[in-house]
């Protein structure tokens, strides 16, 4: 390099550097008064993406299955979230999810008000100060009451008959035996029948009847009954249940009777969806 292309390039590198060094103040003033997305945009969706990487929530019912008109109660931990986020409960009316409590704290229980027989859905969602969805956890809740057996055995054979020297009121009579009562996919958890024999007025090798409730989730529950006397059959079910009943002598009058109820979360005891 010659002695004069030495000396322009000692005088044009002091100016390079100067323009350096403007660039680096405008950026600090620009970071300084607008923030550091203003001059990193990438770096703020990096530090947004990793905040809802890690927000989570789990809860649950305790239990998810309770009787009408009692209150929900609700346990859940929340992680990873800013301290101003919120902690939203919200129950489905019809499709639409509405709030129904907000929470600041990021772990507790809940008691949610009382209920009456359904099948709800609740969704529990960690909510940034912004109003944007972070996480969400839906559950379903359960809520059961009585329904009467008429639901599910008509009204047509209903009536009252004296059984030893009490009226008994029925609404489902069976003279041969077999199958007295069978319910597929239903809504129930639980039965509660009465159940009265009287054996008829002509001699018959019937003098007693057994019944036999049969469920998927409980050992069978026997009932053996002589003419005159009533019992109660109470068992736990889910779905099905299905009442055998010995074989008696309807041709000479037997007849054995059926009363009760079954605790279910719909109002018809069944299944609406199949």
């Amino acid at each position: 390099m010659s002695e004069m292309d030495t000396s322009n390039y000692m005088k044009t590198r002091p100016r390079t550097a100067n323009y350096r060094f403007w660039n680096i103040g405008v950026a600090a003033v620009i970071s300084a008064v607008f923030g550091s997305s203003a001059v990193s945009p990438n770096l703020a969706m990096a530090a947004s993406s990793h905040r809802l990487k890690h927000a989570s929530i789990k809860w649950a019912f305790a239990p998810n299955a309770i009787d009408a008109n009692t209150h929900p109660i609700l346990s859940y931990s929340a992680t990873k979230s800013a301290p101003s986020d919120l902690i939203v409960i919200q129950k489905q009316y019809g499709g639409v999810w509405r709030d129904v409590a907000r929470l600041h704290s990021m772990g507790g229980t809940y008691q949610a008000a009382a209920v009456l027989q359904g099948e709800y859905n609740f969704r529990m969602e960690i909510r940034s100060n912004l109003g944007k969805m972070l996480a969400k956890e839906i559950k379903p809740l359960y809520v059961y009451a009585d329904v009467p057996l008429t639901e599910f055995a008509g009204t047509g054979s209903g009536g009252t008959v004296v059984v030893g020297q009490n009226l008994f009121v029925y609404v489902a009579t069976d003279s041969y035996g077999g199958d007295f009562l069978k319910i597929l996919n239903s809504t129930c958890r639980s039965v509660n029948l009465q159940v009265a024999y009287v054996k008829g007025p002509y001699f018959t090798p019937s003098p007693s009847a057994t019944l036999t409730a049969v469920t998927t989730v409980a050992d069978p529950v026997v009932l053996t009954l002589i003419s005159g006397t009533s019992g109660v059959i109470q068992t736990t079910m889910s779905k099905d249940i299905t009442v055998q009943m010995s074989a008696i002598d309807g041709d000479g009058g037997d007849t054995a009777y059926m009363a009760g109820t079954l605790n279910c979360y719909t109002t018809t005891g069944m299944n609406q969806t199949g």
